[in-house]
């Protein structure tokens, strides 16, 4: 590249990249004050690379998992060690560019890509065990799928993750993380004892409950990512796990009211070794919206009976539809596979399961959410289910909109030793509300989805409460500071002027300074 003039990197580039405007990385350039020349030794003087707009692989790199944000970046940096970090914040400082991290990459707004520097942390995806598995260092660039199976494999344990395989543990963690076993063992931040990270002077520390850091760790624990520093190593403390137990019911819809009321009365106070999410849906071309619920329980099958047969005796007797949820005993391993990899059966756990990152797949989409902290009235769950019924009579909606309830409880409601910057612990459910398009759609289509979705929102908060999840973090909300982290973001704030007083590192959800 040193080869080439501007100018002929310039033509180059809007050619390759194709998703830039002419001149526009010339524009960008200039403003940063950088030539070819300084790009060019920037890239070298890193163990890991740099990808710029006339690299091969650059137009895919700068893809943001929603489809409905486009971003063309300066450059994407692919770091190797946290060195390499450093030496990236310290060059988007000096040249005054914007930047954004990205693990991975799923960011609901699409702010984990940016139109100046991307550090894409890819390469440092590692998930390693230490101390008689009683420790877990997992990159940034880790995904959960991935971790879930060193985990197991490695160390039969596990943590509280998700379920989407290809959900980053970065920011997974950074947001909270509710998970798949959060009743029992909290938050995936809970279980976090330790960060290495790089600050926006440059320096690379290590942050914990017990340090001159602990201010930086705990809003590492809830206050969200890209906003205080950047994670290039996190350290958690796992939990063993010889067996869970997956079921899953199907419920007549006309039956939904009376099973939302059975289950908003149960599982919040159930065992805590059971973690329940509920969710229903429109189905354009059916008659029917649909509906369901996952639950696990942490043990063998007999233990699943144990805390779900009362459950399922309530609902029979209150003559609630629904199909034999049918447990299945398994590990965290498999269960991880079992909700993210097609054909899962044909794979041998531990052995040739698809990587994460093979199995990304985008889509343009609009989320959202609101926490509900007390049980539904009769009222607020016929809005919650009338939205879905209305959207389903619609005919004109052609694809499906689903509305989630995500049990809290249990060990949710404990903060860990040395704290958290989250402020909903108490609630009853957080509640996600989702709909996609195909990136092919027509403009007033997507509109129409998107205003669905905020309109909901508005909706449901009536009933529910204003509060909102930020890792279904959502541009329309007005009020995102306390939606987000009500009476904890004076304190963020705090820790971002500490930190980070000259906001390098922003974007339109940052923690602001004071």
């Amino acid at each position: 590249m040193s080869r080439l003039t501007r100018r002929q990197f310039i033509g180059r580039t809007a050619i390759i990249a194709g998703s830039l405007p002419l001149f526009a990385w010339d524009d960008a350039c200039q403003r940063a004050n950088v030539t070819t020349s300084t790009l060019q030794t920037f890239r070298s003087s890193l163990d890991g690379t740099v990808i710029y707009p006339v690299d091969q692989g650059y137009a895919q790199a700068a893809l943001a998992y929603n489809r409905r944000y486009h971003h063309a970046p300066m450059m994407i940096v692919v770091p190797k060690n946290a060195h390499d970090v450093k030496k990236a914040v310290e060059f988007a400082k000096a040249h005054s560019i914007t930047l954004s991290p990205r693990g991975g990459g799923h960011n609901y707004c699409g702010w984990s890509t940016c139109d100046g520097m991307v550090i894409d942390f890819q390469d440092m995806a590692g998930v390693s065990l230490t101390n008689n598995a009683s420790r877990a260092h997992i990159g940034p660039g880790a995904m959960l799928l991935d971790a879930y199976q060193t985990l197991w494999c490695e160390g039969k344990c596990s943590l509280p993750g998700g379920t989407c395989p290809s959900v980053g543990l970065a920011g997974y963690t950074l947001g909270g993380g509710w998970g798949l076993y959060s009743r029992a063992w909290g938050f995936m931040c809970d279980r976090l004892r330790e960060v290495q990270a790089v600050t926006a002077d440059g320096n690379i520390i290590v942050a914990n409950a017990n340090n001159e850091h602990a201010d930086l760790f705990r809003a590492c624990r809830g206050g969200g990512g890209g906003s205080l520093c950047i994670v290039t190593e996190f350290v958690y403390e796992p939990i063993p796990l010889a067996a869970a137990t997956l079921s899953r019911f199907g419920i007549t819809f006309e039956d939904a009211a009376a099973f939302i009321n059975a289950y908003q009365s149960f599982v919040p106070t159930a065992a805590e070794n059971l973690t329940c999410s509920m969710s229903f849906s429109n189905r354009p071309g059916h008659d029917t919206p649909r509906m369901g619920m996952s639950s696990i329980v942490i043990g063998e099958k007999a233990d699943w009976h144990t805390v779900m047969d009362p459950f399922i005796q309530q609902i029979e007797d209150a003559n609630v539809g629904h199909t034999n949820p049918n447990p299945t005993e398994s590990n965290p391993a498999e269960i991880a596979a079992m909700f993210g990899v097609p054909d899962w059966h044909d794979y041998t756990i531990c052995q040739d399961l698809p990587t994460a990152r093979s199995l990304d797949k985008s889509a343009a989409f609009k989320s959202t959410s609101v926490y509900i902290d007390d049980p539904l009235t009769s009222d607020g769950i016929n809005t919650f289910l009338s939205v879905i019924e209305e959207r389903q009579n619609d005919a004109s909606f052609t694809t499906s909109a689903s509305i989630s309830m995500d049990c809290y409880g249990g060990q949710i409601t404990n903060e860990p030793e040395g704290g958290s910057v989250i402020c909903h612990r108490n609630a009853t459910a957080v509640s996600q509300i989702i709909t996609a398009w195909d990136e092919t759609a027509e403009a007033s289509y997507i509109k129409k989805n998107i205003d669905w979705i905020n309109d909901t929102r508005k909706t449901l908060a009536a009933v529910a409460t204003s509060g909102a999840y930020v890792n279904y973090c959502d541009d329309a909300i007005e009020d995102w500071e306390t939606a987000y982290w009500g009476d904890q973001y004076p304190f963020l704030q705090h820790v971002k002027y500490k930190y980070d007083s000259e906001n390098v590192f922003n974007f339109p959800q940052s923690i602001r300074l004071p």
